[in-house]
């Protein structure tokens, strides 16, 4: 009789046992899709819906929040000084000209994003703040190391154009215009950010609203 009531209390400890792991399992999926959740819930830009939000140190230290720039048009440039894509673009009268009155309209603002990690090309605070004075960049250049807000937007290349709207909504994203290194692709010059621009001022569809931009990588790091 004793064995019998030893065996019934271990196979009833048993099942408690297996009983505990499952809940212990359910849990712990529970909290594993709580996760997912979480990570579902991360910000990613796309054309026709609210831009991300962000706030990034320009290369003097100062704070930029984007929102405090709703109800302007804004304008951001992925930028890394030294891959050679980028000196042709900013050392261009012509971009200046649309870079540097678009940041000083009342209506726009326009900000260059080096989301290069340290020890790779481009990257380095004194470096970044030497060329933003040597180009005459008179809009801020804002330092992403960790690269959140470049793989938050998508960025792909230096330079990637991105192009929100008053009411905070991406209108494009993609190549500056298309010619590279001064080298005209196609029959005709085009500026795609000027053009995109003068849409979303005058009130028309953005078309296109996406062109492969060219360029370096953004210099991202592995983590």
């Amino acid at each position: 009789m004793k064995t019998q009531i030893k065996r019934l209390a271990t196979l009833g400890a048993g099942v408690a046992l297996v009983g505990l792991a499952g809940v212990l399992t359910t849990a712990s999926a529970d909290h594993h899709g709580e996760g997912d959740e979480k990570e579902k819930k991360v910000e990613r830009a796309e054309i026709g819906k609210p831009a991300p939000m962000f706030k990034l140190k320009d290369v003097n230290g100062k704070e930029f929040d984007l929102n405090d720039y709703k109800g302007q048009l804004i304008v951001l440039e992925w930028f890394n000084p030294e891959c050679p894509f980028v000196p042709p673009v900013h050392t261009s009268s012509e971009y200046r000209q649309l870079r540097n009155s678009t940041w000083e309209a009342d209506d726009a603002a326009w900000f260059s994003i080096n989301s290069g990690a340290p020890g790779l090309q481009g990257h380095g605070l004194e470096k970044n703040r030497s060329f933003h004075e040597q180009w005459e960049m008179t809009h801020p250049l804002l330092i992403d190391e960790p690269g959140e807000v470049g793989r938050m937007y998508g960025a792909r290349t230096t330079p990637h154009i991105y192009i929100i709207d008053k009411e905070g909504i991406l209108r494009y994203h993609g190549a500056i215009n298309n010619y590279p290194l001064n080298r005209v692709r196609g029959d005709e010059k085009i500026s795609y950010v000027q053009r995109a621009l003068e849409q979303v001022r005058s009130g028309e569809e953005v078309s296109p609203t996406h062109v492969r931009p060219w360029g370096c990588s953004v210099k991202y790091s592995d983590s």
